[in-house]
């Protein structure tokens, strides 16, 4: 048998007033938030593959937004006041301008507000300085959970304020023991070299066990940033997990993964609830004798235009706004195309910003990393806001040179962080953003043989020639094969505003800069069809369904079982 299976328990219901009417109590209800990176207030957010979602867009309007989630979450906790844990999965509190320049309080004391039991930070938490990091751990009200940091020098766990490797919350008369694990690859998206992370499964399995042997907990939730798929291959290498609350690669579970760990004979239920706020995810568990019997996981649409704002939130969040309000909301441009990010090898948006970081600056080559945040641009004016959503970090851009053979490796690479097999080695699983290459690659090809050509302003690549490149949030500058290296006074947001402002209008399409071996343009992930089935979208009508649950239970066999 398979160790992965999908529940198919139930077909998708539709819920017609599932908000407010409650079926059965369950033993404990699981809320949760991931992804959310900073979007205070209502974005418009594309899924990847959405090849609709002008239209759909103008049906569902905005997403997401702290002040609307709140009001679900107050909604459904009191339903269940006894026997409720709220949990965050990170990626939260960077992404936006307003949180970026405030250093991720307002996040925090939002989420301090709406009484959020754990979180684990994820990959962007670790952009801030390890000073603003530390002083956001102080403020939050509710225990950080990051089990895999470890102080590099002494291999021992890091010893940060108001983190813990795991807490044990009592729930229903349950004891209930949450781990967190942040993005095991953090020290090659982030600059923090005092510490180090990873997978740590044998530390991860001696909390596990500590938890069942010793502390005798009735369920255990690992709150995760590593990733979907990742989030499955751990259900298998550690034992005696029931729940994976993920994040990281903004999937939307409409329907829970659920993975049997062969060692321990336990089904483990993985979640996801996509990103930017579009979700809110709600787990319902029945629980006997240490076991998950039975499951009812549902997803909140946070749409704007249908959900009241929780009021002092929204208060708090309007004068945040108010002394950046007249910069934010300037009109700098306009769109004929609409401007998404998300997307597998390219997209419209990351498009424009290396195009325009590359015009900015003069440089051969354009580099910058492909972050799965950021808000989509409808056909129309371009704002201040709009360009921070994209590009928050208001960091600086670096200038060097590379060999061709030192750009073929590191494509080459890339190339395979995208295709690798291993969910586990994949970091992040987005191909680069750059501008003023085209690249081929036969994707049939193992590593390291994938790329066909690389063409350089018109011209084949040479090995032994020194390229420009400039190079924005990527930290090419520690490289040590990085020559001629120049950090500049050019801000990488500040760079696209201006340039927006010089275009005037902006027409930025999917292009060539990417194509497979038969000439066919690369952008979103290949097999879209077989995702959706995965995670249970295919079986849901998007713009018609007010809710979307799965619902599942122990059989004869005692296994969370596919039934017809």
């Amino acid at each position: 048998m398979n160790k992965i299976q999908y529940s198919l328990l139930l077909i998708p219901i539709l819920v017609l007033n599932s908000c407010t009417q409650e079926k059965s109590s369950p033993d404990i209800r699981i809320l949760w938030t991931n992804d959310t990176h900073g979007y205070l207030a209502p974005v418009y957010h594309r899924e990847e593959g959405d090849n609709l979602y002008v239209e759909r867009a103008k049906r569902e309007g905005r997403v997401g937004g702290f002040a609307y989630i709140a009001t679900i979450i107050k909604r459904q906790r009191a339903a269940q006041h006894d026997r409720t844990l709220l949990l965050d999965s990170g990626d939260t509190w960077h992404g936006t301008v307003l949180p970026v320049r405030l250093a991720g309080a307002p996040v925090v004391d939002v989420m301090n507000a709406m009484g959020y039991d754990a979180m684990v930070p994820g990959n962007v938490e670790f952009f801030y300085n390890r000073e603003t990091i530390e002083n956001l751990f102080s403020q939050a009200k509710f225990p950080l959970l990051i089990a895999n940091i470890y102080d590099a020098e002494w291999g021992e766990r890091a010893q940060l304020p108001n983190v813990k490797p795991y807490i044990i919350k009592n729930i229903n008369g349950l004891k209930v023991g949450i781990i967190g694990m942040t993005y095991h690859w953090m020290t090659k998206v982030s600059n923090h070299p005092e510490w180090s992370f990873g997978l740590r499964t044998e530390e991860i399995q001696n909390d596990v066990n500590h938890l069942r042997d010793q502390e005798k907990v009735d369920l255990v939730i690992l709150v995760s940033h590593m990733g979907w798929k990742a989030d499955v291959r751990y259900a298998g290498l550690v034992s005696d997990i029931d729940v994976i609350v993920g994040a990281h690669t903004h999937d939307m579970l409409y329907r829970p993964s659920i993975v049997y760990n062969e060692k321990s004979g336990r089904d483990v239920l993985v979640l996801q609830a996509g990103s930017h706020g579009k979700m809110v995810g709600q787990l319902d568990l029945k629980v006997k004798d240490q076991h998950v019997i039975a499951y009812e996981q549902t997803l909140f649409p946070v749409r704007a235009s249908e959900i009241q704002p929780d009021p002092e939130i929204a208060v708090y969040i309007e004068k945040l706004r108010a002394p950046f309000k007249a910069e934010l909301e300037k009109v700098i441009g306009t769109t004929t195309t609409l401007l998404y990010r998300q997307g597998t090898w390219q997209s419209t948006a990351d498009n424009l910003v290396v195009d325009a970081l590359r015009a900015r600056t003069g440089q051969d080559v354009t580099i910058k990393q492909p972050g799965r945040y950021g808000a989509a641009i409808m056909p129309g004016p371009i704002t201040v806001e709009d360009i921070y959503n994209l590009v928050p970090d208001e960091s600086p851009i670096y200038l060097m040179k590379f060999s061709g053979r030192e750009l073929r490796g590191m494509i080459e690479s890339a190339v395979d962080n995208v295709t690798n097999e291993d969910p586990l080695q994949q970091v992040g699983g987005y191909m680069w953003r750059y501008s003023g290459i085209e690249i081929s690659i036969d994707l049939t090809n193992k590593y390291p043989d994938r790329i066909l050509t690389i063409i350089i302003d018109g011209k084949p690549l040479e090995d032994d020639r020194l390229y420009s490149l400039a190079e924005f949030d990527m930290f090419f500058s520690t490289n040590p094969n990085a020559k001629d290296l120049k950090q500049t006074d050019m801000i990488g947001p500040h760079e696209v505003i201006a340039y927006v402002e010089e275009q005037g209008d902006i027409t930025s399409e999917l292009d060539n800069r990417i194509t497979d071996h038969h000439g066919n343009i690369l952008s979103e992930q290949q097999y879209l069809n077989q995702l959706w089935e995965e995670t249970g979208r295919s079986g849901f009508d998007l713009d018609k369904e007010k809710v979307f649950i799965y619902s599942g239970k122990i059989d004869n066999s005692g296994r969370l079982a596919i039934h017809e």
